[in-house]
């Protein structure tokens, strides 16, 4: 949460409204808000006992740090994630929990946001259920935060690099899919910035150009853990650039 005055109440909202219902550790890390976002959860807290809520404040760090900060507090089995302007649709986190149940395997799983639905990507159809690899990330990151649920042990511990603050999710969750099993859940699940574009709009994203150098940050990551090759490395540099000019163009004639 930072400076989210007008949006972290239906976030908040959003979880209460799950039908998965369990024993929620609900942890806000104040970024360094300098609005009265910690007035309206301190109010929200109290409107809300029946919540098991906390709030860890530190100062000014990015995502990274205060997702970091989060992680090193959860303590239940599952860990999800949810940005103070994005929200969960209602059956969220009942339905992966159901995956996770009925996949052993599976160690992180994400959905769809803002109505997507993916039927293939370059000839590989997807299923309801599809295994996603840290190759597969650098042609689309499949996994928007606010969508993932990871299961919390000690062999899968995850964290962001926190002097990252662009596509800085996507190099985690290749690092993370190099080692653990992934999965995409083929349904849209989560509504993100109020269901705004995902590139050029407002917020983080909204700076393409430092989003596409991210992205080729990432590229190296993959080719530097042996990910990719040097050829596999000069493909996905060139795609990254005409993809960063399509958004250009998009952005553009959106305007």
């Amino acid at each position: 949460m930072y400076n989210a005055a007008a949006t972290i109440v239906r976030a908040l909202d959003s979880v209460k409204r799950q039908t998965y219902r369990c024993g929620y550790q609900i942890l806000i890390v104040d970024d360094g808000s300098d609005d009265n976002s910690r007035e309206i959860v301190d109010n929200y807290m109290a409107d809300n006992p029946q919540m098991d809520i906390s709030v860890v404040s530190q100062p000014n760090g990015g995502v990274s740090a205060a997702r970091n900060a989060a992680l090193r507090q959860a303590e239940g089995d599952y860990i999800a994630f949810l940005d103070s302007d994005d929200e969960w649709l209602p059956e969220k986190i009942e339905k992966q929990i159901a995956v996770f149940q009925q996949n052993a395997d599976a160690d992180l799983l994400g959905t769809n946001r803002n109505g997507e639905h993916i039927k293939s990507l370059f000839g590989l159809k997807f299923r309801h259920l599809t295994r996603i690899s840290p190759k597969m990330l650098l042609f689309k990151n499949f996994f928007p935060t606010p969508s993932v649920i990871v299961k919390n042990d000690s062999e899968r511990k995850i964290a962001f690099e926190e002097n990252r603050h662009f596509m800085e999710d996507a190099e985690c969750w290749i690092r993370f899919c190099k080692r653990n099993n992934c999965y995409l859940l083929n349904e849209s699940l989560v509504i993100t910035g109020g269901g705004k574009p995902s590139f050029g709009f407002s917020g983080l994203s909204s700076n393409m150009k430092k989003m596409q150098q991210g992205e080729i940050k990432n590229i190296q990551v993959a080719y530097n853990s042996g990910i990719i090759n040097r050829f596999e490395y000069c493909f996905f540099y060139v795609y990254s650039l005409l993809k960063y000019l399509r958004r250009l163009i998009i952005n553009r004639f959106r305007r």
